[in-house]
């Protein structure tokens, strides 16, 4: 499962300050998701019949 992004808490001189998560942080979690997706694309692609392979009829 995929974990959400979170704001980041940032102890500087005694006082929390929330921030955001890095852009690399943010490009890193796309690229999560998208491996993700694609896998699952291609297990539900390989438990279908292939419709752009010839039929073996007979």
């Amino acid at each position: 499962m995929i974990k959400e992004l979170k704001r980041i808490i940032v102890n500087e001189n005694g006082t929390e300050v929330s921030m955001l998560p890095s852009n690399e942080t943010i490009i890193n979690k796309v690229n999560e998701i998208i491996r993700y997706l694609n896998a699952r694309a291609r297990a539900a692609w390989d438990e279908s019949e292939n419709p752009f392979e010839p039929r073996n009829e007979g």
